[in-house]
């Protein structure tokens, strides 16, 4: 019950002794419970649930009578058993009025995971619910007033008024990111002014976009999606996936998951991941998984058997780029490219996987058009020959050819403006990329090299530093002597072609000065 009965709470509804025993019939708990007390002077059928039942017609007595508790009650009796405060009718008891309260749109974080079962009652596991994101403008919990409670029935048919819930004893304060307003219909509510997650400590509301795991990422952690910054102490197990839209920086290892930033990422060592960095990305290893980053890539140690895709530059300190497919705007380095063996090894310098993507869907979109456009050519070519070709067509036909003059009048503009949309983006990539390939100690057998519309492939090794360019008047690569991965490939060549027309002007006035 709500509260602890008093003697004041207990009534005495009946008592009465009787030949073959003494009786008294109680009410306890504001009248809820009918309680009974029996004094058996002998044994034999001196009492029945039947005999009870009328009773409690008598004194005018209702409920929900607990029939075995009854027949249990009487039939000990009827052995000389005295039976003292046995609970046989129930009435309705009064249900509290909920407290005022908090009322979290946007739940706040916690440590106990928050299970959500599917239509089958099955559980994901690996989504916990540990807290919820949210952006400018989310309402994160109203304040909900106190509620009256439903009144109750005593046995003897009395109603037993309700308990009103209680006032806040002091309401929750905004913190950083949280605005506390109100709604004329819906009360006071507390609104997010930031991205991140919720946290409500000591009896204040505020937002933060940072989240540390203390640990793994495992089971007790699920999987991690939030909007702001995530930082790892420990490793992504296999089967865990970490999506931030900030920086990502895990301190040690990720194997067999996804990893998502929307800025930078800094991971220990990768292998067999799915990885998009919306920044540049540090590690010191990456391997046998897929890549895109929108920014630069550094790493440490290796980067073996992967697929990589960079909008920035590839560079690898110590160590080597070993087998898989490697693409970078602004240019690859290693300490060592490709494998004794003669792995093979895909580089491609000077292309952004971005901008490709975009004249992709481009040339889908014109590809239709350009297709339509020949076909009204090919059908309005005679008459564009000879225009008087067009006075002895019927007039529906003339119709038609007028249709289809308009129709090739709208197409030309559209695919006019693809085209330039696609140069456009042309041009951003040859102004912005660097085909440029450098080995800083060497470069084995079996290296697949593309810059630009240049593809060659290493037959044997070349045991030195060697950058690698596109050989601008011929189509082929330049090995050179290592260069730094700031130069631009263009300068270097514009220099190279400048020396080589000097030299050969040389050659060709020394050869006219020979008698």
């Amino acid at each position: 019950m709500d509260r602890l009965e008093t003697k004041t709470d207990v009534k005495v509804l009946y008592d009465e002794a009787g030949t073959s025993y003494k009786l008294r019939l109680e009410s306890h708990h504001r009248g809820v419970e009918l309680a009974a007390f029996i004094q058996p002077s002998t044994k034999g059928d001196i009492v029945s649930p039947e005999s009870m039942k009328a009773l409690f017609e008598k004194l005018n007595l209702s409920g929900t009578i607990d029939e075995e508790a009854l027949k249990v009650f009487c039939a000990k009796a009827c052995g000389g058993e005295a039976q003292l405060d046995v609970t046989l009718m129930t009435g309705v008891p009064p249900t509290k009025g909920l407290d005022e309260r908090l009322d979290f749109v946007k739940l706040p974080v916690t440590d106990k995971p928050r299970y959500v079962k599917d239509e089958a009652g099955n559980i994901d596991y690996y989504h916990l619910r540990l807290f919820d994101n949210v952006v400018p403008r989310d309402v994160v919990a109203y304040i909900r007033p106190a509620e009256n409670g439903k009144p109750g029935r005593a046995v003897t048919g009395e109603i037993i008024p309700h308990l009103q819930g209680l006032p806040m004893q002091e309401k929750p304060k905004s913190g950083d990111g949280i605005h506390l307003m109100t709604d004329p219909q819906k009360g006071p509510f507390y609104m997010a002014t930031a991205a991140g997650r919720v946290v409500f400590e000591n009896n204040m509301l505020f937002i933060t976009d940072e989240y540390a795991v203390k640990g793994d990422v495992d089971m007790s952690t699920g999987h991690i999606d939030f909007i702001g910054t995530v930082r790892i102490s420990g490793d992504v197990k296999p089967g865990f996936n970490v999506k931030a839209g900030k920086l990502l920086k895990v301190f040690g290892n990720a194997a067999s998951c996804e990893l998502y930033s929307g800025e930078n990422m800094e991971i220990g060592g990768i292998t067999s991941s799915k990885v998009y960095c919306g920044g540049s990305l540090t590690s010191k290893y990456i391997n046998d998984s897929d890549v895109e980053c929108r920014g630069n890539i550094k790493v440490k140690n290796e980067i073996v058997s992967c697929n990589v895709k960079c909008s920035g530059s590839v560079s690898v300190d110590l160590g080597s780029i070993v087998g898989g497919y490697c693409k970078a705007l602004s240019g690859i380095e290693a300490k060592t490219i490709g494998a004794e063996i003669g792995t093979k090894t895909q580089l491609i310098a000077g292309v952004c996987y971005v901008i490709e993507e975009k004249m992709q869907r481009l040339q889908t979109q014109i590809a239709p058009i350009k297709e339509e456009l020949e076909r009204l050519t090919k059908r309005l070519d005679p008459i564009v020959k000879n225009p008087k070709a067009l006075l002895a067509l019927s007039p529906k036909d003339r119709d038609i050819v007028r249709e289809q003059a308009k129709r090739m009048a709208e197409l030309i503009p559209i695919q006019d403006d693809l085209k330039t949309k696609i140069d456009a983006l042309a041009k951003e990539m040859e102004e912005k990329g660097n085909p440029m390939i450098n080995a800083r100690s060497r470069m084995e057998k079996g290296v697949e090299m593309t810059l630009g519309s240049v593809f060659e492939t290493t037959v044997t090794s070349i045991p030195r530093p060697v950058t690698v360019i596109r050989h601008s008047k011929r189509s082929c690569m330049r090995y050179l002597n290592l260069y730094p991965l700031t130069e631009k490939a263009f300068i270097i060549e514009r220099e190279i072609l400048r020396l080589e027309e000097e030299d050969a002007r040389r050659k060709r006035e020394a050869a006219l000065r020979k008698p």
